[in-house]
Order: structure tokens, then C-alpha cells, then sequence
């Protein structure tokens, strides 16, 4: 019988996707990993297999956690288009409060690494999804109750809102400009809803 863990898997993951997260997946190493998580490598590896599927699980975590809050704000039985424009004012608070300006972790990964691991690429492609499905569904329900031009393609207006955001994380990198990027958010909705 083994021992049991002396670590929390979960704790764990986080700091290891914080880790990846401001690193990337390149500029992270095994010994940047057992700093962050406090976790000797025998143990990571034990645990986690290999750097691929911790980075995988770090993932798996950031689409649960960070995607699907923003997703399940979007779906909610009443979130129509006053759910849309809070949740795009959210996002620009949350790029401005980021204090090491490490954009979205999907972002970030799917320009470091393309399509050079195909689960990762798989993971990303899921996230991005998901998110664009949730805007959808709002934008439905805010259609369904006049609240959008009736001319608005939603699907378009859903991918629109993801590329924004997105360009908001990425924008937010480079230039933490509180007020342009909070233009930017108020601007994607004025001009598509």
C-alpha cells in the first residue's frame, strides 16, 4: 500500500496553471513547476505523469473555472443582453486588475504552441467554443425578447464577442490602459447589439 499524498492535487494544478499561465508552456520547466507547487518532481510526476499532462490538466481547470463562470453567467434563464454587456464589462475589469498582464491562458497557448499538440489544440478549440456558444444562447434569449436589432446574425455576433474578448486579454498585455480597454468593451456592444 502507498503512502498517501502529503500535497492536494487540486492546490496543485492551480499554481501550476498560474505558473504556465504567466510563463507559457515553453518558459515553464519541470524545476519552475515544483517551486510553484511546493511538490518535488517524483511526486509531479507521480501524480501528474508527465509536463504534457499537467499542462493538460492546468487546462482542463482553466476552462472549468475561469470559461465556465463566464459561461454560466451567460446562460442563466434570464441573461439576455444586459447579461451580455456585464459580462464583457467584467472581462475588461478583470484584464485591468491582472497585475502581472498575462492575457488569457487559451490565447496565449494557442499562439505558442498552434496546433503542435493536438489535445492541447483540442482544449483550446473547447474553451473558445464554449464561451462562443454561452454568448450565443444569450444573444437568443435577448432576441427572442426584442432586445437586439432583428437583423443581427447571432452566431456572428457570438464569435464577435470571443474575438473581442480575446483582443481585450491581448491588448491588456502590452498596454494596461484602463480606459482604452474599457472602450474597447463598451464599444464591441454599442456596435454589434
Amino acid at each position: 500500500m502507498g503512502r498517501p499524498k502529503a500535497f492536494e492535487p487540486d492546490v496543485a494544478i492551480e499554481a501550476a496553471m498560474h505558473t504556465f499561465w504567466k510563463n507559457g508552456y515553453d518558459g515553464t520547466s519541470v524545476s519552475d513547476l515544483v517551486s510553484a507547487t511546493g511538490v518535488n518532481r517524483a511526486s509531479l510526476y507521480g501524480t501528474f505523469g508527465d509536463k504534457d499532462a499537467l499542462f493538460l490538466a492546468c487546462l482542463d481547470r482553466y476552462c472549468t473555472d475561469n470559461v465556465g463562470r463566464a459561461a454560466r453567467e451567460l446562460e442563466a434563464p434570464d441573461a439576455g443582453k444586459a447579461a451580455i454587456a456585464l459580462r464583457i464589462e467584467r472581462f475588461a475589469e478583470a484584464c485591468i486588475a491582472d497585475p502581472d498582464a498575462k492575457g488569457c491562458f487559451l490565447v496565449n497557448t494557442a499562439t505558442e504552441l498552434g496546433d503542435r499538440i493536438p489535445a492541447v489544440n483540442a482544449r483550446v478549440k473547447f474553451g473558445f467554443q464554449r464561451i462562443e456558444d454561452a454568448f450565443f444562447r444569450a444573444l437568443s434569449r435577448a432576441a427572442d425578447r426584442g432586445e437586439v436589432r432583428p437583423d443581427l446574425d447571432l452566431r456572428a455576433t457570438a464569435r464577435f464577442f470571443v474575438a473581442c474578448l480575446q483582443g481585450m486579454r491581448v491588448v491588456a498585455r502590452f498596454d494596461p490602459d484602463a480606459n482604452a480597454i474599457r472602450e474597447i468593451g463598451r464599444a464591441s456592444c454599442r456596435e454589434r447589439v
